[in-house]
């Protein structure tokens, strides 16, 4: 593999497991009674390589096992060059490594080079959602957009008119699971329904409701996930980050500008999900100006600097023993992880 090649993306996640004891016969001892798993996986920026590296009980990550990890992959001359994680017990790591919508890096405890953080953008994604289901949001003009405005869209779309074809009732009273799923929440925040209720606001159908803003804000949701969610130089009519830079940067700049400035009603503060944001543009930036300082890189693919990896091998592992989502034993992990 090239230098190029062994750029690396490291993310790490905890999950669930039983905390029934459970009895290891290969090594003679019993493992139990656990909580959780934290897990790290690499992958490459560049090229198609991933790897679970490192599993451990009940085990926070910590600044120090992080930059334990990060000189053991140097050693073999593997480069971090981002990281990311959610917004969820990482948050309080960030704090330890002095990450802020200001700072969005740390040095690279071997070299001193930046490693660019990110928040998981799918993640994000779902936090707004939930928010905007849950309490709405103030945006920068000071007016208001909720979940209402949704709720009429679905009942027009229920008639002959068919607009936002893909909103259903499920994407709107989504409870427990349907919280944490991807796709409905991409297709609450997507072109289509932006343009329908747009279209319904120009029609008089959505009088009474902020349709314009609604719509813009719906519509600003959607670009950005598009930046970070791309498989390929261009996808699906969406180029990756890098290759449109001039209109990609006033875009990020745009998004960034509204989402510091907008509100979730009864907040007076910026909640999580505003910061990961603004981390993840200002991030996204400062990783291909290095890119292409250092490397002569031209774009990044989006979808390399989420979570998607991990999620898909704790819903393999999960998958392989049977399991219920929280019912897998920390036997199991331990024995089906080394077959990934």
């Amino acid at each position: 593999m090239t230098s190029r090649e062994k750029l690396t993306v490291i993310c790490f996640d905890e999950t669930y497991v039983s905390n029934r004891l459970c009895y290891d016969k290969k090594n003679e001892h019993v493992i139990g009674p656990h909580k959780c798993v934290q897990t790290v996986v690499v992958r490459g920026l560049t090229s198609n390589w991933k790897q679970p590296i490192f599993y451990d009980y009940d085990t926070k990550m910590t600044k120090e096992l992080l930059f334990n990890i990060i000189e053991e992959l140097h050693k073999i001359d593997f480069n971090v060059i981002a990281m990311v994680s959610d917004m969820g017990p990482s948050t309080w790591l960030w704090r330890t490594l002095n990450i802020s919508i200001e700072n969005t890096t740390f040095e690279h405890p071997t070299t001193s080079n930046k490693i660019h953080v990110f928040a998981d953008v799918p993640h994000l994604l779902k936090l707004a959602r939930n928010h905007l289901f849950d309490n709405g949001f103030v945006l920068p003009n000071s007016k208001y957009v909720g979940k209402s405005i949704l709720q009429t869209l679905l009942k027009i779309d229920s008639g002959d008119l068919k607009l936002a074809y893909r909103l259903t009732e499920r994407h709107l009273e989504v409870q427990g699971c349907g919280r944490m799923n991807v796709k409905l929440a991409s297709q609450v925040f997507s072109d289509t329904v932006a343009k329908a209720i747009a279209y319904c606001g120009e029609k008089n159908y959505l009088d009474k409701q902020n349709w314009k803003d609604a719509s813009e804000m719906i519509l600003l949701f959607n670009n950005w996930f598009d930046i970070f969610n791309t498989q390929h130089k261009f996808d699906g009519g969406t180029p990756s980050y890098g290759i449109n830079l001039e209109h990609q940067d006033e875009f990020l700049d745009k998004m960034s500008t509204f989402i510091l400035e907008m509100r979730v009603y009864g907040k007076k503060t910026l909640v999580p999900f505003q910061k990961g944001i603004a981390v993840c543009n200002k991030s996204l930036k400062s990783l291909l100006k290095y890119l292409k300082d250092e490397h002569g890189m031209e774009y990044i693919i989006g979808r390399r600097l989420n979570q998607d990896i991990i999620e898909n091998l704790f819903s393999f592992l999960k998958g392989m023993t049977g399991s219920a989502s929280s019912s897998i034993t920390a036997l199991d992990f331990k024995y089906w992880q080394v077959f990934i």
